[in-house]
């Protein structure tokens, strides 16, 4: 809804009476300009962000497609009087939120390309998996220094109050190059490599994950977005296990069961404060039934595993399930 009312306020369009609007959205500009233009450049990517998370999940192309956009990406310069700070120095929480908006410009075009050519994987040319994977490469090589991934810079996005944010913008990076080497990887070319990208990709969503915890043990659950960069972690690793089962050894086994047991553990203490993650650990365990060695079925028809795989979690009731829960007059909360 969020989405549709800034696209019908034309929030994604520039101010054609404006002979330079990306002027609008500086300190230098004129005061007209100096609240309400860079509040609606605010509004708009945030329901951006938000909408290309949802087509995601949802396996829809997003609402607002990337080429629709005419007014500029926000800057630190931007963010200052989002956050009320008029004192001239550029702090943490002005450079994460424009990351984010960049990063999002770029994923929804993957995410177009997905969702477009959903179920016809052969209709994605490498090409523009190429391009693709080169502009979020150039996008994290980008990152301020002060934005790259470290106990430290973690520890300071948490003082800030942005810990959600902070890891949301590194744990997404990491889940477009696997969902992009997963696509290339059903090609022949280059497939041993694809798949080896998708698998450090995968392991650094891991790292990423308990080196968080490690310093916060909550702080992952400040936003349900990170729902869908855990779930292609544990997918992946359940996939290797399933192809690498006979000669992996029960060592291997083990690590890998108890790393997905990890990041289930985390959509559960997720799933307290936004019940729709609760459809995310059913896809967890249904890929894994059979898998476990505590499971009652030993394995999954060729269907199910084909429907239930990294690129396709859809939920058509996504949105209805990350509401907060009403209480009914017997006093069951539903979803």
């Amino acid at each position: 809804m969020a989405i549709r009312m800034a696209q019908d306020l034309g929030l994604h369009r520039s101010d054609t009476t404006d002979l330079d609007p990306r002027a609008a959205f500086y300190d230098d500009a004129p005061p007209i300009y100096s609240s309400s233009t860079k509040s609606r450049l605010v509004v708009l990517w945030s329901v951006f962000t938000l909408d290309v998370y949802v087509s995601l999940l949802m396996g829809r192309p997003p609402t607002i497609r990337h080429a629709e956009i005419e007014v500029p990406l926000p800057t630190s310069d931007d963010m200052k009087p989002v956050h009320l700070d008029f004192d001239g120095s550029h702090k943490m929480c002005h450079f994460i939120f424009p990351a984010i908006a960049r990063s999002m410009h770029v994923f929804s075009e993957a995410v177009e390309l997905f969702n477009l050519n959903k179920g016809a994987e052969s209709a994605c040319p490498l090409e523009k998996i190429d391009d693709l994977e080169k502009k979020v490469a150039q996008c994290h090589k980008q990152l301020d220094a002060i934005l790259l991934f470290s106990t430290d810079t973690y520890r300071k996005s948490l003082s800030d109050g942005h810990g959600g944010l902070f890891l949301m913008l590194h744990l997404y990076f990491y889940t477009f190059v696997a969902l992009l080497s997963a696509r290339r990887s059903q090609s022949l070319i280059a497939h041993e490599r694809s798949k080896r990208s998708t698998r450090v990709a995968c392991h650094k969503i891991l790292q990423t994950l308990v080196i968080a915890e490690v310093i916060d043990d909550k702080g992952y659950t400040a936003t349900p977005f990170l729902a869908y960069s855990i779930f292609v972690a544990a997918s992946t690793l359940l996939e290797d296990m399933e192809v690498n089962t006979g000669g992996a050894g029960d060592f291997i086994t083990a690590v890998g069961f108890a790393d997905i047991d990890f990041l289930s553990q985390k959509l559960r203490e997720m799933s307290r404060f936004f019940h729709g993650v609760n459809a995310t650990i059913d896809a967890i365990d249904l890929k894994r039934r059979g898998r476990g060695p505590d499971s009652s079925n030993s394995t999954e028809d060729g269907e199910d595993a084909e429907r239930h795989s990294v690129l396709e979690l859809q939920d058509g009731t996504i949105i209805n399930r990350y509401t907060i829960p009403t209480i009914t007059n017997e006093g069951n909360s539903s979803l």
